[in-house]
């Protein structure tokens, strides 16, 4: 039973809870407010042309891009992942932390790793010139949507490679065994497997769409116009965020309502990031083959060695890294102070969303809407509103991009942190109550029962904000961001090797930052002790010592 001090402080939790839950969306409705308030008093005369035709042919074709890339990313991602779970390859956590290098490589860096393997000489080139018409003095033409698809799929192929893997090991094993016996492997596959992985795949698919639909970069550097490429040369100018939202309400409603219903739906079937209490996940079947090998390292080629082997051929001798360093060594560690302390804010947002969770974990869909808000959008409204009152301290310098990479992807560690709550039994939540002093309660049950799913949420949120340029390119202070300086680069460096030098630069700072957060996710799991085996050399689980309290 509970007691009335305890209901009281529930209380107060939840009160909190929607105050912060309300706080996230201030951009979202500061822009709708503004979109509202006109010169000439309240009205809607801002939203006649988006409600009308004339943006649907470019909504389309943006909406088409996005698909097609999404699709090419769940090919590649899933196939991989298939392959990596259901084989015993060696290594394979080692395959695994390679898949995530496209997210350290975004798709701005994409676009120079395709342009160096489509120029004359080039791989891409070479491969084409003995199977198409290709002139040998010319580039293969890049600059198109089919390039812009292909930047995206790629960069976005891990996404699905973790959720396909997540998915397919939180399938209990005996209900495959079953099937197995009764039906046949294919049955298993197709009536066992892929529904109860349909949940980590719809969410990766939300997501997925998503970025590609919002993505900016990647379409300009290929002359191929979007709506994000649209809203950031049509209202970049102008100093009035509520008219920018205004004209982009039809492809706000578009991705947001692709991301909310994918999410939704993957909430209510389940999603977790293991197989929520089941005593024994799916295993590996049995050792790869000649043609499972061919097919994981050929992704690992395509998707990790190419673009790292051109990047460093780019850059070239030594002194070339020794050069970028000394012009932008200040650039490569703000890069790393502002994406570590973005992915904190973030698992700390999803922290006081979900701690201590109650007895049914919900994921808000509704609190995915800044994920879904264009970069510009929210930086048009975060200029406008830090240039009002004492909040004008913080304009114009780095802490900015702190809040607005926060406010943008602090729902992916919430999304991280709800599945990994589903999956402890709630009994271990319900012995931790027993630990007396709040603070020992928090420290050494409450939080490492729910550390994998913050340092998870964390480095999602790193890997994914550390990409993002839109808001990036609004709010950059007086001092250029690395990010910003990259993207410079590939309009203004005809060599190369300097922007080469930087990516690998800026990768190298994203892997330290994952690095620190996953050290200190793992810390956090053993209760801050750094104590992970009792004396007699049995595991200690923080429910097992908050049981024994």
């Amino acid at each position: 039973m509970t007691s009335g001090p305890e209901r009281s402080w529930t209380r107060r939790g939840a009160v909190l809870r929607g105050a912060l839950a309300a706080f996230l969306l201030v951009p979202i409705g500061y822009l709708a407010t503004l979109s509202l308030l006109r010169d000439g008093g309240p009205g809607l005369e801002a939203y006649a042309g988006a409600l009308g035709l004339e943006p649907l042919p470019l909504l389309l074709r943006t909406a088409l891009l996005a698909a097609a890339a999404t699709a090419l990313a769940a090919a590649i991602g899933c196939g991989a992942g298939v392959l990596v779970e259901r084989r015993l390859f060696p290594f394979r956590g080692a395959i695994r932390a390679a898949a995530s290098v496209p997210l350290l490589l975004p798709p701005a860096f994409q676009v120079a790793v395709l342009e160096r393997l489509a120029a004359p000489r080039g791989a891409l080139h070479a491969a084409l010139f003995w199977v198409a018409d290709v002139d040998p003095a010319r580039p293969f033409p890049i600059r198109n949507v089919l390039g812009a698809v292909a930047v995206l799929g790629v960069s976005y192929s891990p996404i699905f490679f973790h959720f396909a893997c997540e998915g397919l090991r939180g399938v209990p094993r005996e209900l495959v065994d079953a099937a197995l016996v009764a039906r046949g492997p294919w049955a298993a596959r197709l009536r066992v497997m892929l529904p109860l992985s349909l949940p980590a795949l719809t969410a990766a698919a939300g997501i997925v769409f998503t970025l590609c639909l919002l993505n900016y970069e990647a379409p300009r550097l290929l002359d191929v116009t979007t709506y994000p490429v649209r809203i950031h040369a049509d209202f970049g100018a102008l100093d009035d965020p509520g008219l920018a939202f205004a004209g982009t309400i039809p492809f706000f409603a578009l991705s947001a309502a692709s991301l909310l219903a994918a999410l939704a739906w993957a909430d209510r079937r389940g999603f977790a990031l293991a197989g929520r209490e089941s005593p024994e996940g799916l295993a590996a079947e049995r050792r790869p083959g000649p043609l499972a090998w061919a097919a994981v390292l050929g992704w690992l080629g395509l998707t990790v060695a190419l673009p790292l082997a051109t990047l460093a051929r780019l850059a070239g001798p030594p002194r070339a890294y020794g050069a970028a360093w000394l012009t932008d060594w200040e650039k490569v560690l703000a890069n790393a102070t502002v994406t570590g302390l973005a992915a904190l804010a973030s698992a700390a947002i999803a922290a006081l969303l979900l701690l201590p969770p109650r007895e049914t974990v919900r994921v808000r869909a509704w609190l995915f809407l800044p994920f879904a808000l264009p970069g510009s959008l929210l930086g048009f409204a975060l200029l406008k509103l830090f240039r009002m009152g004492p909040l004008f301290a913080v304009y114009d310098h780095w802490s900015i991009l702190v809040i607005a990479k926060a406010l943008q992807f602090f729902p992916v560690a919430y999304l991280a942190l709800g599945a990994q709550l589903r999956s402890v039994p709630r009994d271990q939540w319900e012995a931790a109550d027993l630990v007396p002093g709040a603070l020992r309660r928090w420290l050494r049950v409450r939080i490492p029962l729910a550390a994998p799913g913050l340092a998870v949420g964390a480095v999602a949120a790193a890997l994914l904000s550390s990409g993002e340029l839109t808001a990036t390119l609004l709010l950059a202070p007086g001092d250029q961001p690395l990010l910003v300086r990259i993207y410079n680069l590939l309009h203004y460096d005809p060599e190369r090797d300097v922007l080469a030098a930087l990516c690998i630069y800026h990768a190298a700072s994203v892997v330290a930052v994952v690095a620190a957060l996953w050290g200190l996710g793992r810390l956090a799991g053993r209760g801050f002790t750094g104590r992970h085996r009792a004396s007699n050399s049995s595991p200690v689980r923080p429910w097992q010592s908050a049981q024994s309290a």
